[in-house]
């Protein structure tokens, strides 16, 4: 099953539109890439 997302990042002020089988995975690494190089 595929699930359809839309991601805001607030940082770079963009909405990412896609889709994944995976949902956790695909918040994981959207969550990840956002506080990447932020202590």
């Amino acid at each position: 099953m595929f699930t359809v997302y839309a991601l805001h990042s607030p940082a770079h002020d963009k909405l990412y539109i896609g889709f994944t089988s995976d949902i956790e995975k695909r918040l994981a690494s959207h969550n990840a890439l956002a506080t990447k190089g932020y202590t």
